[in-house]
């Protein structure tokens, strides 16, 4: 009852008219005891700029962008070309444990004679969840974003707070670290906020969130 979680694991969308679509599969949302925790970018403008382009990137969102690029290809402000195919997606319920496990993966196109697939695996559990995010293919730099709504306390480098409750952040396989960054929730709006990024030292990464 204390979570919530949104999982994009689908196509980008419109199929036939992908305008306001974004390089955003397999990101997600989280909800804490009724607080947004982790929170995509979300979008202020439709004019064709730097701000438009990044609000609908891959590292806009609360997923894995490879070599600093997108899973689909997004360009101009509403146009799209080269798109990221879901191949897998699967729910695992474990009724006796009380814990459930979200798996997905996209094979990307988007990279130069080659094909990147980014797995990710959410296991949830009364208190704790784990986000294990696995990259096949070549490439160089693979980063985890999970942007914090603005209420979101950071303690130090590896702890947060909502309200009363402590939530330890642990890295596995990446370096972490905190940027400071922006929320879009509506039209010609800003909010101050924070951005942990985990840049990959392997093959795959995990990021745990106990309370």
């Amino acid at each position: 009852n204390d979570i919530r979680i949104i999982f994009d694991t689908g196509n980008i969308g419109y199929n036939l008219n992908p305008g306001h679509a974004h390089a955003d599969c397999l990101s997600l949302e989280l909800v804490l005891f009724s607080q947004k925790l982790f929170v995509n970018s979300g979008i202020s403008t439709y004019e064709n700029s730097n701000l438009r382009f990044f609000q609908r990137s891959t590292k806009s969102h609360n997923t894995v962008s490879v070599d600093n690029k997108n899973s689909s290809d997004i360009w101009s402000s509403f146009r799209v070309s080269l798109r990221a195919e879901p191949i897998k997606k699967k729910l695992t319920i474990n009724k006796f444990k009380n814990s459930f496990f979200l798996t997905a993966a996209i094979l990307s196109k988007n990279f130069s004679n080659n094909q990147i697939i980014h797995e990710r695996q959410i296991s949830v559990y009364s208190n704790s969840i784990t986000i294990k995010d696995t990259i096949n293919g070549k490439y160089k730099s693979a980063k985890s974003y999970f942007y914090l709504h603005p209420k979101i306390q950071i303690i130090n480098y590896n702890k947060i707070k909502i309200d009363d409750i402590v939530i330890s952040l642990i890295s596995k396989n990446s370096e972490m670290k905190f940027i400071k960054s922006k929320w879009y929730p509506k039209f010609n709006y800003e909010i101050n906020n924070n951005c942990l990024v985990l840049e990959t030292l392997g093959n795959s990464c995990e990021l745990t969130l106990k309370w």
